[in-house]
C-alpha cells in the first residue's frame, strides 16, 4: 500500500529529545508510535496484565494458620523480600500465632507491613479499617476481619459474636468492602452471613478446607494454595482479586433530557402567544393530515429552540449526590497529584470536602422534600440508587428491524383472525419498526327484528351500569368543543409521561395550555366534523415488557403502547358525549370499574337463579 512521507523540521525533532530531567516525559506523535501486532501484542497485553495483577481494586490476601509465628519470622521475612507475591500482597492474615504478652511486636515485625494482634480464650476476632490509595468509587473503604475459632469453642456462641460484630460494622459503614478470613475449624458462616460469599476452595489442612475467606462482593477472589509456613500443618492460601470496578464492568449509559425551568416555560408561552395560528392552518383548508403535521412540527421546533435536548453520560459508580462541580474538583485534585503540587492538592482537598458536604446535604433535603410531598415514586427511585439496586434487564427485547416486525405481526394476530379482516387492512407499518396504526372494524350487534339489542341480564345491573338502548339511538349528534374545555384537559396532563410518537412533550402542552387551547380546538372540531382522526394521532409505539424473568417466546412479552398526548386529550373530551352509548356490560377499560365488578355481577346472577330454584 502507498504510504505518505512524513517530514519533520530540525526544531521539531530536537524538541522530542530528553533534557536530562528526572521524571519528565515528552509526548510522542501518534504517527511515530510503534503499534504492536501478532505475538508482540500478546506479550505486551500479558505484561500489562501481570503488572496490574499487583495493583488490585480490592486488597489481595495471604492467609493461613501458622502454628506459632515467633520461630517463623525469619522465613516469612525472606519470602516477603524475595517473592513478589508476598511483597505486593495487601494483607497477611495469620491465625494461631501463639504470641504472648512477653513477646514484643518488634520480634515479629515484617518490613512494609504493620502488625496488629489480639488474643482471647474463646474466640479471637480483629477488625481493621483500611483506606488504600486506589479504591473503586462504589466502595468507601475496606474492613479486614481476622477470625480464629478454637476447636472446642461453642459454634453457636462463636457465630453470634461474628454476626453481631459484622452487623454493627455494616450499619456504621454501609458502603465498605468486608473481607472475613481465618481458621474457622468446625463452623461456617453460610447460614449466618447469607449476603457474603466464600472463596477459599482449595484444601488447607489435609483434605479439609477450614481456613475460609468471606467477602460481601460477588466474584471478588480466586484462591491459590501456597506451601505452609515452616512446619505448620496448614497450607497458606493466596486470594488474588478478580473484582472489576463497576465503571469497567458496566457500560457507560447516555441519557437525553430537557432542562425545564420557569424561564423556559415563560419563553414558550411568549412564543406561542405571538404566533399567528391562522397563517399555519388556513393554507391547508380541511386537510386534517396537513394541519396536524404542521402544528406538531411547529410545536416541536419551538421546544427544541427554547429547551434543547442535552446528553449526559452516566457512570455506574456515581453516587446520586455527585454533581458537575464535585466532578471538576475531583479532576483538579487528580491533576494536582500528578504534578506533585502539594499546596494545590491540599487546597483542592479542603474545597472538595466542603462541596461534598454541601452536595450530600442538598440531596438529603431533596429526599425529605419528596417525603413531605408524599411522592413515593421518587423516594423509592432514590433509595434504589443509594443501595445500588440494578433492575435486571433482558436482552431479548434488543434486536433489529426483523425482530421488531416479529413483534408487530404477533400483536396483530387477533385482528388478522377476525372475520372479513386481513392484516394488510389493519396494519400500517411505518418507518419505525415498533410503530403501527390499527384500523379495526368495531363489532356490531344486530337483532333479528331490526330493533336495538337488549343487554342480557340488564335487570340485575345497578343504575350506574344500565342505560336504555333507545336513548343511545335518539341521542343528539356530537357537539363541538370550546377552547376552555381544551385548556382544562391540557392542564390535567401528567408531565412525567413519555412523549412518543409525535414527540410532543406533555409538559409543553400543560405549561402552554392557555396559548394552545384555540389552535387545538380548531383541529378537534375539524376532526369531529369530518369524522376522521389524523394518522399521526393513531400511531402508537409499542414497547415489549417481559412478563417474567427470562422470556423465551413472543407471548412472554406484554405490549405497552405509547400514544399521542394530543389524542388522549381528544379522547377525554369525547368520552362524556359517547359514554351513554357504551354497553352496560362493558366493564373493562372503564374508570373505577374492573374485574371485581365483573365477578360480583356473575356471582349475583348465579345466586339469583339458584334462589329461584332454577338450574344454571
Amino acid at each position: 500500500p502507498c504510504r505518505t512521507n512524513i517530514v519533520y523540521l530540525r526544531e521539531e525533532l530536537l524538541a522530542l529529545r530528553t533534557k536530562g530531567r528526572a521524571g519528565k516525559t515528552h509526548p510522542i506523535p501518534e504517527e511515530l508510535r510503534r503499534s504492536y501486532r501478532g505475538c508482540r501484542a500478546k506479550l505486551k497485553s500479558k505484561r500489562m496484565e501481570k503488572r496490574w495483577r499487583y495493583k488490585p481494586s480490592i486488597p489481595s490476601v495471604v492467609m493461613g494458620n501458622v502454628n506459632s509465628l515467633a520461630n517463623k519470622t525469619d522465613e516469612l521475612e525472606t519470602l516477603v523480600r524475595n517473592q513478589r507475591l508476598y511483597r505486593e500482597c495487601s494483607l497477611l492474615c495469620l491465625t494461631e500465632t501463639w504470641l504472648t504478652s512477653n513477646i514484643p511486636d518488634t520480634n515479629v515485625d515484617i518490613p512494609g507491613f504493620t502488625t496488629e494482634r489480639i488474643c482471647c480464650r474463646d474466640i479471637e476476632l480483629l477488625a481493621v479499617s483500611l483506606r488504600p490509595y486506589y479504591m473503586p468509587r462504589e466502595l468507601s473503604h475496606a474492613i479486614a476481619v481476622c477470625v480464629y475459632v478454637p476447636p472446642r469453642a461453642d459454634a453457636e456462641i462463636a457465630c453470634d459474636v461474628i454476626h453481631a460484630t459484622i452487623a454493627r460494622l455494616q450499619t456504621q459503614h454501609p458502603d465498605a468492602f468486608f473481607a472475613i478470613s481465618g481458621d474457622f475449624n468446625h463452623i461456617t458462616l453460610d447460614s449466618v452471613l447469607t449476603a457474603f460469599h466464600q472463596y477459599a476452595d482449595c484444601p488447607t489442612r489435609k483434605n479439609r478446607t477450614i481456613d475460609l475467606l468471606y467477602a460481601n462482593v460477588k466474584d471478588a477472589y480466586t484462591a491459590t494454595a501456597l506451601p505452609p509456613l515452616g512446619k505448620s500443618d496448614h497450607n497458606l492460601v493466596y486470594l488474588q482479586p478478580q473484582y472489576k470496578p463497576r465503571v469497567r464492568s458496566q457500560p457507560i449509559t447516555t441519557r437525553s433530557f430537557r432542562k425545564w425551568s420557569p424561564g423556559a416555560e415563560a419563553a414558550l408561552r411568549d412564543c406561542f402567544e405571538s404566533t399567528e395560528w391562522s397563517v399555519l392552518q388556513e393554507p391547508y383548508g380541511e386537510d386534517i393530515e396537513g394541519i396536524t403535521h404542521c402544528m406538531t412540527d411547529y410545536m416541536n421546533f419551538c421546544m427544541d429552540v427554547v429547551v434543547p435536548v442535552k446528553t449526559a453520560r452516566c457512570f455506574a459508580n456515581n453516587k446520586p449526590w455527585i454533581t458537575s462541580s464535585v466532578k471538576s474538583l475531583l479532576n483538579k485534585k487528580k491533576r494536582a497529584f500528578k504534578d506533585n503540587n502539594q499546596e494545590e492538592l491540599r487546597s483542592t482537598q479542603r474545597e472538595l470536602k466542603v462541596h461534598l458536604r454541601e452536595a450530600k446535604e442538598s440531596y438529603r433535603r431533596k429526599v425529605e422534600q419528596k417525603l413531605r410531598e408524599n411522592n413515593m415514586r421518587e423516594v423509592w427511585s432514590g433509595m434504589k440508587t443509594i443501595k445500588g439496586y440494578m433492575q435486571r434487564t433482558d436482552s431479548a427485547t434488543d434486536g433489529d428491524v426483523e425482530r421488531a416486525n416479529e413483534f408487530n405481526t404477533f400483536y396483530t394476530l387477533p385482528l388478522a383472525s377476525a372475520p372479513d379482516t386481513s392484516v394488510s387492512d389493519c396494519l400500517d407499518i411505518n418507518t419505525s419498526p415498533s410503530s403501527f396504526v390499527i384500523h379495526a372494524p368495531l363489532p356490531q350487534a344486530v337483532s333479528s327484528d331490526n330493533t336495538a339489542p337488549v343487554p342480557p341480564f340488564s335487570h340485575l345491573l345497578s343504575p350506574d351500569l344500565t342505560c336504555s338502548t333507545t336513548e343511545a339511538h335518539t341521542s343528539p349528534l356530537l357537539h363541538t368543543f370550546t377552547a376552555d374545555q381544551v385548556r382544562g384537559e391540557l392542564r390535567r396532563l401528567h408531565t412525567r409521561k413519555a412523549a412518543e410518537p409525535d414527540k410532543v412533550c406533555p409538559r409543553l402542552l400543560k405549561s402552554c395550555a392557555t396559548e394552545l387551547g384555540a389552535p387545538l380546538q380548531h383541529i378537534f372540531n375539524l376532526s369531529l366534523r369530518l369524522g376522521r382522526v389524523p394518522t399521526l394521532w393513531k400511531t402508537s409505539c409499542l414497547v415489549p415488557e417481559p412478563k417474567k424473568g427470562r422470556p423465551s417466546e413472543l407471548n412472554d412479552f406484554r405490549p405497552v403502547a405509547l400514544t399521542s398526548h394530543v389524542m388522549k386529550t381528544l379522547e377525554l373530551l369525547l368520552l362524556p358525549q359517547v359514554q351513554h352509548a357504551m354497553d352496560p356490560l362493558q366493564l373493562a377499560y372503564r374508570e373505577k370499574v374492573g374485574v371485581e365488578d365483573a365477578m360480583l355481577y356473575l356471582l349475583h346472577w348465579a345466586h339469583s337463579h339458584l334462589d329461584k330454584g332454577a338450574a344454571l
